[in-house]
């Protein structure tokens, strides 16, 4: 199981600084949608020249013009791209057949989707590279389990899984023998912790 660090900060300097803290112990650096937002695209290319030989997650949590986003995350040196499943299906099938070509993974990021089992169950005959099973924080200030719906989604494909929202150490050790999932994504466990390193450590050896 691979860890993700999804670096979900509003200004590059935090975020790089954060990074060379806990590069030893990530597989993957997420350049988390709000950092794009607040820094550019091109902040992509800045964690992937700090990242060195570690892979890169684009968090665009696309819903339009997929192959568009899907180039331009390749262009920036993104190895993954998140693409929404509540995105219209042509959407998703476009940013699909664009990281094919492209040779980029598309992520289906699953974050507030309404009939889940439906739309797992239409996208996976289109090959995606993975389903991210993901609870917002906005939902888990509401008391949403992050952990809900994984369960469900593994009876429904065989597709890779990777989960986030909410995930600390706790999580991790329920979380490490679940052969449906290939990456733990954990961001303010990490991020917001008084010693990162120790716990992107911790997160690390539980999983691995």
């Amino acid at each position: 199981m691979k860890l993700q660090i999804a670096l979900d900060f509003l200004n590059k300097r935090e975020a790089i600084s954060l990074l060379k803290k806990v590069l030893p112990f990530c597989d993957i650096v997420e350049a988390g949608t709000s950092l794009i937002k607040a820094e550019g695209i091109s902040v992509i290319g800045d964690l992937k020249e700090i990242a060195k030989n570690k892979l890169i997650f684009a968090d665009l949590k696309t819903m339009d013009v997929a192959k568009i986003e899907v180039n331009l995350a390749k262009k920036y040196g993104a190895d993954f791209v998140s693409i929404l499943a509540q995105s219209p299906f042509p959407t998703i099938k476009e940013g699909i057949k664009a990281g094919k070509e492209k040779k980029i993974k598309i992520v289906i990021d699953t974050i507030g989707t309404k009939g889940l089992k439906n739309k797992i169950k239409q996208i996976e005959r289109l090959n995606p590279d993975y389903f991210l099973i993901h609870r917002g924080i906005d939902e888990q200030k509401e008391g949403k389990n992050p952990l809900e719906n994984i369960a469900l989604v593994s009876k429904i494909t065989k597709t890779p899984l990777m989960v986030a929202g909410g995930i600390n150490a706790e999580k991790a050790k329920i979380l490490k023998d679940n052969k449906n999932i290939e990456v733990l994504v954990v961001g303010g466990a990490i991020t917001r912790a008084k010693d990162p390193e120790k716990i992107a450590k911790e997160i690390k050896e539980i999983i691995s």
